[in-house]
């Protein structure tokens, strides 16, 4: 009876080395899987095509969707309704809120590997100012003016307080300045360089 126990107990921990074994491959084979799946195109089906790919001519719902996916803004807003960093670190209001000044995240780079600075985000905002056919001005009626401090700092002068500027700007999209100009608006509205996800 006792050299029954002793097999039936081998038995056991022999069962449950295997098992162990078969659920460590499973997990293996189920991230395994996970990776090869990661690595297919995505698809995203919207309910029309988009107007352009050139963030600055379009404020279209269907426009923002793949904006927000394609190109990185100064903030964003969260589902919590908060405002967060993006492109920008940090940013400070005027007391009188009429001057704002946004600190660029290091490091960050456009699809085509062109380094993201303070300058492509002035020139964005610039542009769109700039260009009356634009519908993403109607977003930029308090700015004056929009300067490149420094490589990693940008700051908007407004021409009236506006509390919820950090706002504002999680609607404009940054585009890279050398690569617009060399290439064109129309081949960019074709072929985008954004530094989105």
């Amino acid at each position: 009876s006792m050299s029954k126990d002793k097999d039936t107990s081998k038995t056991g921990k022999v069962l449950y080395r295997r098992w162990g074994i078969f659920v460590m491959a499973a997990g293996f084979l189920a991230v395994s899987a996970d990776a090869v799946a990661q690595q297919r195109p995505l698809v995203v089906s919207q309910s029309s095509d988009v107007l352009t790919l050139d963030p600055s001519k379009d404020t279209s719902p269907i426009g923002l969707n793949l904006f927000k996916n394609a190109y990185e803004q100064l903030t964003n807003i969260a589902v919590t309704g908060d405002v967060e960093p993006l492109i920008a670190t940090s940013w400070a209001a005027s007391p009188d809120s009429k001057v704002w000044t946004f600190k660029i995240r290091d490091g960050l780079k456009f699809h085509d590997g062109s380094p993201l600075s303070a300058e492509d985000v002035a020139w964005t905002y610039q542009k769109i100012l700039d260009d009356l056919k634009s519908p993403n001005r109607g977003f930029l009626r308090a700015i004056d003016s929009v300067e490149k401090v420094d490589d990693s700092t940008v700051r908007f002068n407004l021409n009236t307080p506006f509390s919820p500027f950090h706002r504002q700007v999680s609607l404009i999209s940054v585009m890279p300045k050398k690569t617009y100009e060399s290439i064109g608006e129309e081949e960019f509205a074709k072929h985008p360089v954004g530094s989105g996800p």
